[in-house]
């Protein structure tokens, strides 16, 4: 995707996009969160990923707006004060003042959802809240296959970023990579929410569930 120049949010949920060449783009912007499962040999520490991502209406294609690899919400700090690991929370926010996103797709064991939803809540830089909602898919093998299928069909174009890396290294083996799952939720939850396919995701609601 070309260097947006200014990003603003048109009716129906969509948001428009207008390039330095003068271009625009009509899309919907949303966020896909795979929370901390993969252990980082260099950090010492489960990693989660989280990408904002855009579908352009006209094409179908999907695009890579931002990602991130995140650790935890708040940062992470050493006993000398120093900082081990930056926090998640301000990245998201920037997911949504600059480029509107506040819905995220994911695919969690309910008590992981709720544990992390609920520490959202309680993050108090993280502001507005992000709206999980979650995916289906029946096994691992229908994730990687959503992936593999919208490469296989040149409907993605991805930035150069670690999303980029994991996911040109990825031998379609299990565990699935942090990454590669965020990427899943976001293609398959396009897909069950109305963006593309017919479908509709389940919508957590944090009052369902107890704070754990």
């Amino acid at each position: 995707m070309n260097k947006p120049l200014h990003i603003r949010p048109g009716i129906d949920e969509r948001t428009v996009i207008e390039f330095e060449d003068k271009t625009t783009m009509l899309c919907r912007v949303f966020g896909a969160i795979c929370f901390p499962r993969t252990f980082n040999e260099a950090t010492r520490a489960l990693e989660g990923f989280a990408l904002v991502m855009a579908r352009d209406e006209k094409t179908g294609i999907f695009h890579e707006c931002a990602s991130t690899a995140f650790v935890s919400l708040d940062p992470v700090k050493n006993d000398d004060g120093t900082t081990l690991h930056d926090g998640a929370a301000q990245w998201f926010n920037r997911g949504w003042f600059e480029w509107f996103c506040r819905r995220w797709f994911c695919n969690e064991a309910l008590p992981v959802l709720s544990r992390w939803t609920g520490l959202m809540d309680h993050c108090r830089v993280l502001a507005p809240k992000p709206d999980a909602e979650m995916v289906q898919w029946g096994d691992p093998d229908q994730a990687i296959a959503a992936v593999q299928g919208v490469f296989d069909r040149g409907q993605i174009e991805l930035r150069r970023s670690p999303l980029a890396d994991v996911v040109m290294g990825y031998a379609r083996t299990l565990p699935i990579p942090a990454a590669v799952h965020a990427l899943a939720c976001g293609i398959i939850g396009a897909e069950q929410s109305g963006m593309g396919e017919r479908g509709k995701p389940v919508v957590f609601k944090r009052d369902d569930y107890p704070y754990v």
